[in-house]
């Protein structure tokens, strides 16, 4: 019975300690050759919710959107501050309007990391690290 009751203890501190060190985050990424290599939080929002449509150089910007379930309920919580339904139907709600068209969608990371080492201009997020030399990550500033 003791014994039972430290294995159960040690699971409980051992929780804790796993889920802190594999704490997961999406990195917003963008060509390697894109002269910009820090945005702050709200410029990323912003981008992401249509209302910045070009970069600094007056180039538009082309946003892709990466529906893998983990990386988009990261992006959601960390930059776009609604849930990926709302987000969405954010969207959807912007191309029946007339304001926009929808961003480009892509299922997976790897997709994501091909299309913006492809477009010179585009951003994106993924929740893997990034080892492609055609991308780089940015640095998100509070």
């Amino acid at each position: 019975m003791r014994s039972l009751v430290l294995a159960l203890l040690f699971v409980l501190i051992a929780l804790p300690l796993e889920a802190v060190a594999t704490h997961d985050v999406v990195s917003i990424i963008v060509p390697a050759g894109l002269e910009v290599e820090s945005l702050d939080h709200s410029a990323v929002n912003r981008i992401f919710l249509g209302k910045t449509k070009q970069w600094q150089n007056h180039e538009s910007i082309i946003m892709t959107v990466n529906k893998d379930k983990k990386a988009m309920a990261l992006f959601c919580e960390q930059f776009a501050h609604k849930t990926p339904r709302q987000f969405f139907m954010y969207w959807r709600k912007q191309l029946y309007s007339g304001h926009s068209m929808l961003p480009k969608n892509f299922d997976t990371d790897q997709q994501i990391i091909d299309f913006i080492g492809e477009h010179p201009n585009s951003i994106g997020f993924i929740a893997s690290p990034i080892t492609d030399p055609r991308v780089k990550e940015l640095v998100i500033s509070p």
